[in-house]
């Protein structure tokens, strides 16, 4: 059925609309995804989502065990969560529910749950035995983990990552903004994968999956079907 709709959806969207989904999906991978660990500043969060958007990173974790993740409050990521891959680890109940949620630290299960699916996980740290951010190896997929703002990974996160990283500097401050650290992580690390001989695109049942819901996103049937 899922294939007849994406068939009879393909057809009542602008050719040059199509065609700008199939590109986009393309150029998007799971091979790398990015976790962001207690991210509270509207800005940071909204320029964070716009980058994976940029960069093609489809899968965002978004985990929450101290702060909520408002990039609503900023105008910075213009719609582009649509086209992202959401997955929210938190013990806040939904606000569609009043059931309350067992609270449980969201850390542990969201990089849990990403080893176990095969991603090795990356920290961003100062910490020593920290690797700068082009030895990072594409062996396997990878899960970035970016810290909270101003005190960085929890004891959790780095207790869980693989490997540590960090982004090498040659002026007197030794950090950057936390958003502006992402899209320059995210930016080598895509530009290397794709430099590579690695099967970094989606799989087909992924790709076929996302363009019907991006052509749903791009009709008038949205709401209807949801």
């Amino acid at each position: 059925m899922e294939t007849i709709n994406t068939e009879y959806l393909s057809k009542i969207v602008t050719p040059e609309r199509l065609s700008r989904i199939e590109g986009v999906l393309a150029q998007r991978t799971r091979y790398v995804s990015l976790v962001l660990e207690d991210i509270y500043q509207p800005h940071n969060a909204a320029a964070i989502m716009r980058t994976c958007d940029c960069m093609g990173i489809q899968d965002l974790h978004i985990v929450e065990n101290r702060n909520l993740f408002q990039p609503e409050k900023s105008s910075v990521a213009i719609g582009c969560e649509k086209w992202l891959s959401l997955n929210w680890w938190t013990n806040k109940p939904n606000k569609s529910s009043k059931k309350p949620i067992a609270a449980s630290n969201q850390t542990i299960d969201c990089l849990t749950d990403l080893k176990r699916k095969g991603y090795r996980i990356v920290g961003t740290t100062l910490r020593p035995g920290a690797i700068s951010l082009p030895e990072i190896p594409l062996d396997r997929p990878l899960a970035i983990v970016m810290g909270t703002e101003k005190i960085g990974m929890t004891e959790e996160a780095h207790n869980l990552s693989d490997l540590y990283m960090y982004v090498p500097m040659t002026g007197f401050s030794q950090s950057l903004n936390v958003s502006v650290t992402t899209g320059i992580i995210l930016y080598s690390i895509v530009q290397k994968l794709k430099s590579s001989n690695i099967p970094w695109a989606l799989p087909s049942d992924d790709y076929d999956k996302l363009k019907f819901e991006w052509l749903l996103q791009s009709t008038s049937f949205k709401h209807n079907a949801m």
